[in-house]
This record gives structure tokens, sequence and C-alpha cells, in this order.
């Protein structure tokens, strides 16, 4: 996993959830020190999850588009929408782009695996 150029992206649904972003980003950040990957960007969202048209999210997708994104990093899937056909979709076009996109279990336990 090292080098990988990875997209942070966290989601909270209300303006008085704003110090959990803090929470999901820097516990994010820590993931992609100890397995030494390159963040090119984060999305800080305060939405309903219910789109995925907002700013952040095409941001998002644009630089995946281009090529610039190996995965995209969240704290767990209801970062990226609560809707389950549109995760479906963002797994689907991140899939044709060949990028991957791991939740915080995800991650803890492929770290788990290789202890």
């Amino acid at each position: 996993m090292e080098n990988l150029n990875v997209w942070i992206h966290c989601r909270v649904s209300t303006e008085r959830s704003k110090d959990v972003l803090d929470y999901q980003e820097d516990v994010l950040k820590r993931i992609t020190d100890d397995f030494d990957m390159h963040i090119i960007g984060i999305t800080r969202q305060v939405t309903s999850g219910n789109d995925l048209s907002s700013f952040g999210m095409q941001q998002l997708m644009t630089a995946i588009k281009r090529g610039k994104v190996d995965a995209v990093l969240v704290y767990s899937y209801k970062r990226i929408t609560v809707d389950e056909d549109l995760l479906e979709e963002f797994l689907m076009f991140c899939q044709m782009y060949d990028v991957l996109v791991w939740a915080l279990n995800d991650v803890e336990n492929f770290y788990c695996l290789t202890e």
C-alpha cells in the first residue's frame, strides 16, 4: 500500500457534528502515515449524504477520472452516501477507473492480517 495516491473523504450530516469531521480526518490521516500513502485531496462535507452532486464529491470524481487517485479512504461507507443505490454506483464508478475504496474497517482488517 506504499506510495498510493489517496483521497480522504469525510462527511457529517449536521453543522453540530463538525468536530466529528476533524476526528474522521485525523483517524484517516494516521492510516495514511502508517502505510506511507500520499494524500492528494481531502473532502470535508456537511451534507445529508443523499446524493453525490456536492462540490466535494464532484472534485473527488474529477480527480478519479483524471487518474490522480489510487484509493479513496473513508471512515465508513455511509460517509460516502446513505443511499445504497448511490453507494453501489459510486463503487462501480471507482472500479471503472481502478480506484480502491477503503473504509476504516477494511484497513483495520488488512492491518491485522499483515502483523
